[in-house]
């Protein structure tokens, strides 16, 4: 199976969401850590895999909210024709995934930073497929966000 991530939304009514408002979100990190948790509990979902395994163990609570804000610089450097990586560092998943634009294609490599070995730690892809994947995986989150967390909406720390 060939590297994807996906964001599920949940089925949560419009404003769903509520935070605890000790801490002030003044940076992407800082929302994803606060919403995420929150995210996951309302029933949304994050998936992915690639590199021979159709599904890694990931969660909305922890490895969505180290993702998010790694993807508009991701998102930034492939339409620039550059290099990028998404950084799943997070325990149990500890893998590296690099973005090399070649043409209209990308390769991709899975680095282990752990335990865990991807079978096949190289594929090739359509790079207008990638940022499309990659693009939705952010806007599916920032719509969510957005959705069940009115007072987030039009945040500058949400990806575009």
């Amino acid at each position: 199976m060939s590297f994807h991530v996906q964001f599920l939304p949940s089925s949560a009514p419009d404003g769903a969401g509520v935070l605890d408002e000790e801490e002030p979100i003044d940076d992407p990190m800082t929302l994803a850590i606060e919403v995420c948790p929150v995210l996951e509990d309302l029933g949304a979902g994050f998936v992915a895999g690639g590199f021979g395994e159709e599904r890694w163990p990931v969660d909305v609570a922890t490895d969505l909210a180290t993702i998010v804000p790694q993807l508009p610089d991701l998102i930034a450097a492939l339409r620039a024709g550059a290099p990028g990586e998404l950084d799943f560092f997070e325990q149990g998943i500890e893998l590296l995934v690099s973005f090399t634009p070649r043409g209209d294609a990308v390769e991709l490599r899975c680095e282990s930073r752990g335990a865990r070995r991807p079978p096949t730690p190289v594929e090739h892809a359509d790079l207008a497929a990638t940022q499309a994947m990659l693009t939705d995986l952010a806007a599916g989150f920032s719509h969510e966000v957005a959705r069940l967390f009115p007072p987030l909406a039009g945040s500058p720390y949400l990806p575009a």
